[in-house]
């Protein structure tokens, strides 16, 4: 997993963006020890990775959260 996001990292168009390079500090990130330096970047990509790929899943326990409360 680490290897596919040290991937993305690298390649991924999107964060070819100079400005998002430089927003997160993804310079820094070279090898897999470097990332967990970046624990809450790796949560927060994850979370945005997720919600991305299952809006629905998402939108049921956002609906079942509000019931509950």
């Amino acid at each position: 997993m680490l290897n596919k996001l040290m991937e993305n990292i690298l390649k991924n168009p999107a964060l070819k963006n100079q400005h998002v390079r430089n927003q997160f500090k993804l310079h820094l990130i070279r090898d897999e020890q470097d990332l967990h330096q970046y624990k809450n970047l790796l949560n927060a990509m994850a979370a945005l990775f997720y919600t991305n790929h299952t809006p629905q899943d998402v939108s049921k326990a956002f609906s079942g959260w509000r019931k509950a409360l």
